[in-house]
């Protein structure tokens, strides 16, 4: 583990209920690209509506996201439990990684090398097993190459961290905007908001 990491323990706040009523879902069984909708909106209750998240075990596979990392802005997925209340947000940009509570380290150097030297958006690939917090990066070629370059992250939560992070069902994306994509694998059920425009708040890709 990179020596600039750290974990901490932490109380977590109690979290608001997601609203469950008139909940409408879609399913797919085709990997499908679609925009990371934003869940902090009055339509969405503020990130407090199962229509604007996507329902997963992240403790069976991964979550895919292809986004362009910014040196302040965070990129941002809230995660939820099995009841539907919130749990905490893993958050990245080009300086850190973290995961609200437990995890809070400088970005891996092997991952901010990848990030300094290719070419437009990466695929981050997230999950949680058995308290084992992974992270790959894909990037895009480096300069003059045309061959992929991919970084590795991992960190195994302890203690009350791992207890509250154990039951990771459900995620959505807080102010991510309409340039990146998540990927809409089988077994993944998306909010009825996951439209091919986020419900209009975005514009078609």
């Amino acid at each position: 583990k990179s020596g600039s990491e750290r974990q901490v323990r932490s109380e977590i706040g109690q979290s608001a209920e997601l609203q469950l009523s008139g909940h409408k879902i879609n399913e797919t069984n085709e990997i499908e690209s679609l925009q990371t909708c934003d869940c902090w909106s009055r339509e969405c209750d503020y990130c407090s509506n199962l229509d604007c998240a996507v329902k997963h075990d992240l403790t069976k596979s991964p979550l895919s996201v292809t986004s362009t990392a910014d040196k302040i802005l965070l990129n941002s997925v809230v995660l939820y439990n099995t009841a539907g209340l919130e749990l905490g947000k893993f958050q990245w940009n080009k300086r850190g990684v973290y995961l609200t509570g437990c995890v809070a380290c400088r970005t891996p150097r092997q991952i901010k090398s990848l990030l300094r030297s290719t070419q437009g958006p990466s695929t981050w690939n997230f999950s949680l097993q058995k308290g084992l917090l992974k992270l790959r990066v894909r990037g895009g070629p480096e300069v003059n190459s045309t061959e992929p370059v991919e970084g590795v992250y991992s960190s195994q939560l302890i203690g009350e961290c791992a207890r509250h992070y154990q039951e990771v069902s459900y995620f959505s994306f807080y102010k991510m905007g309409c340039d990146n994509t998540f990927s809409l694998v089988d077994g993944m059920v998306a909010g009825s908001r996951f439209s091919a425009n986020c419900a209009g708040s975005c514009s078609a890709l």
